[in-house]
């Protein structure tokens, strides 16, 4: 995680759970309950204390909803049809500072100069939020990889355009298509950015991982502080622990077919895994990644996290040279 930036990325209904909980709707001068005082203080960075009662969350839901939809339908944030991606500018309207102050710390909350950048997704009816960056705007690999599920070490393209930050609010349709995406992506860098770059999908020779070999779980140690079913072993499905030189009890998991399972351990370990198994697991295995509660050497390792997994799974990996597709930022010429 970058020290100047804090990225939350949240399910939308989480978002707006955690968010009305603080939050207030529009009164008079004298705020009647909590969702007035904290969009007063919002508009004018003096905190005011409600005589009423607390919303209730279910209120506070549909206050977000409101906020949500009327951003949709009078300021911009829904996609027109056809369209799959769009930036909206500063000054945001008064409606989106009312539905993003609850989720800034404290310290923020009375400075105008502090970047926010919002991720939106719009389904052709709604629009629902699923991520927040505060302290710096969100880069342009980060809005590729929403936009079309890509992992990071697809991209490739000067640092400069990886790591070029894009201010402002961001609405991305829920099922785009790839070409579609990346041409109205680039028409937006090009013409709000001043960014001469054009993004295309080409193949290149690269250094992969192959995964080969036939399928058979043997369960390491449980740590006592895991998550998950019971340490016995008596589990649904096969449980994989991604991990480099140690163990954690945080991080995040999923369950799914082996593919899915090595895209999962493709982005930890930022390389791509070419799968040649020859005899893959015959229902749905579940993996949990470690993440350490401190930056420890290893940990994203490839050489030691794909040795854990081959004694997981007896599925083994070899490097060699394949023919992968990656998505190519570059300049034009």
């Amino acid at each position: 995680m970058r020290a100047n930036s804090i990225f939350l990325v949240v399910a939308s209904y989480l978002s707006i759970f955690i968010g009305g909980m603080n939050a207030r709707v529009l009164a008079e001068d004298q705020p009647a309950d909590d969702l007035t005082a904290v969009n007063q203080h919002a508009a004018t960075g003096t905190k005011v204390e409600p005589v009423g009662k607390r919303a209730s969350p279910t209120e506070s839901r549909l206050a977000f909803e409101l906020l949500l939809a009327e951003m949709a339908s009078k300021h911009g944030y829904g996609l027109e049809q056809g369209q799959r991606v769009r930036r909206i500018a500063p000054p945001f309207p008064e409606a989106r500072v009312t539905y993003c102050n609850p989720a800034l710390p404290l310290e923020m909350k009375a400075n105008p100069n502090v970047t926010v950048g919002v991720w939106f997704v719009w389904d052709g009816e709604k629009l629902r939020q699923r991520g927040m960056t505060i302290g710096a705007a969100y880069r342009l690999k980060d809005i590729i990889q929403y936009g079309i599920k890509i992992n990071p070490h697809e991209i490739e393209g000067p640092k400069e355009f990886l790591e070029h930050h894009l201010e402002g609010d961001w609405v991305i349709r829920s099922v785009v298509e790839e070409e579609h995406f990346l041409q109205e992506l680039e028409n937006i860098l090009q013409k709000e950015f001043d960014l001469p770059v054009r993004l295309a999908f080409a193949k290149r020779v690269r250094e992969v991982y192959v995964a080969k070999g036939k399928y058979h779980f043997a369960s390491v140690t449980r740590n006592e502080n895991d998550a998950g079913p019971d340490k016995t072993g008596n589990v649904t499905n096969d449980r994989i622990e991604i991990y480099g030189s140690e163990r954690s009890s945080l991080g995040g998991g999923a369950s799914g077919e082996l593919k899915d399972f090595l895209s999962w351990v493709e982005s930890w370990i930022n390389v791509s895994i070419v799968d040649e198994v020859s005899e893959p697991p015959a229902k749905e295995i579940t993996w949990h990644s470690n993440q350490p509660r401190l930056t420890i050497s290893g940990s994203h390792n490839s050489e030691l996290v794909l040795k854990n997994i081959t004694d997981q799974t007896g599925i083994t990996f070899t490097k060699d040279l394949r023919v992968v597709r990656r998505l190519l930022i570059e300049p034009l010429e």
